[in-house]
């Protein structure tokens, strides 16, 4: 099968995409735009759109069109959260199939008739996992997206065995995305101001580098809390990185574990929190569940991920994919005394 992949911005992610379906016995090429007179001449059975954009630009849409002009079947493949819109709407039935990073996006797609698929973003495959770290004394951290009003969103009265750790982080590099508090002066200084509100998080110590991260997960057993954030695929691929190099305990929501549902074991090597079970009930399990590991040192290293089985299900749904909407598009193009 000759699979073209199209991407706005080919970076390590697709080509890690391209390599893996390569060792499928794919035949697989990848460019940043596509002339429909490449898509005539090179006859590629699959023409493999990939967006980080919510909104798909005219340019896919009408690539997208004259792929399947000729009989190539068509894939869109984003990695973010949909706006719902008619515009969008129409732009989807563009395409033979849709996939999606999380099941939440999936149930917002029932206006689509074409095939789903579930498809995150893949963490970096070859990490090494670390060498053995301190055990004895566990560190816990929050990190915060949007402001760090996203603390609140845990109720920390209800996890005792944490308040009473002192190793509480709060991690704010993903706020030096932002243009409004990008720099490291305006988020101490909204860190300041926020601790004044709310003087219970002034035991924690704040970091706003990436590197610092490192440091910290590196230097001992970690447990970060994400399932209050709206992370991004590309996101929940990092922590996910977290817990395969640092053995990082993560307590993370539901919707971000469904892109690699086989990779998770709740309770074993996360706490997956789900929004259908009482807050006061998952929060008072995951104090206990934490109290269990502090007082072993060497649960955290007895942490179990196994990514390559997870890994080679998603390409194999995704291979399946390929197959199935190929063939209908083959069918759609027959002649109609060839179909009877």
């Amino acid at each position: 099968m000759k699979i073209l992949i199209v991407c706005p911005h080919v970076n390590d992610q697709v080509q890690f995409l391209a390599s893996e379906l390569e060792k499928m016995s794919l035949h697989v090429e990848t460019v940043e735009s596509v002339h429909p007179l490449r898509l005539v001449l090179n006859k590629y059975d699959l023409v493999h759109f990939i967006h980080n954009d919510p909104n798909i630009n005219l340019k896919t849409v009408l690539s997208a069109w004259s792929a399947k002009a000729v009989g190539i079947a068509t894939l869109l493949t984003t990695y973010c959260r949909l706006e719902p819109g008619l515009l969008q709407e129409f732009e989807f039935n563009f395409f033979d199939a849709v996939t999606l990073p999380y099941i939440s996006e999936l149930k917002k797609m029932r206006f689509y008739n074409g095939q789903k698929l579930i498809l995150p973003s893949f963490p970096a495959y070859n990490v090494v996992p670390k060498k053995e770290v301190n055990r004895s004394t566990p560190q816990f951290v929050f990190p915060v997206l949007k402001s760090f009003d996203d603390l609140l969103k845990i109720n920390l009265q209800a996890l005792p065995s944490i308040n009473s750790q002192q190793n509480l982080f709060i991690d704010a590099h993903l706020l030096r995305t932002k243009k409004e508090t990008g720099s490291s002066s305006t988020i101490r200084k909204n860190w300041n101001a926020f601790l004044k509100k709310h003087p219970q998080y002034a035991g924690f110590k704040l970091f706003t580098e990436i590197s610092t991260l490192k440091e910290v997960l590196d230097e001992s057993s970690s447990y970060t809390f994400i399932h209050h954030l709206d992370l991004s695929s590309e996101q929940v691929a990092f922590w996910m990185e977290t817990a395969l190099i640092y053995n990082n305990f993560l307590i993370l929501h539901e919707d971000q574990g469904t892109g690699f549902a086989n990779f998770w074991k709740t309770e074993k090597n996360c706490y997956i929190y789900s929004p259908r079970v009482s807050a006061v009930v998952q929060l008072h399990t995951i104090d206990q569940l934490i109290a269990g590991l502090i007082a072993d040192p060497n649960s955290p290293a007895k942490l179990s991920f196994d990514f390559k089985s997870s890994l080679d299900i998603k390409l194999n749904e995704l291979a399946r994919l390929y197959t199935k909407i190929v063939s209908q598009r083959a069918s759609l193009m027959q002649p109609r005394s060839a179909k009877m």
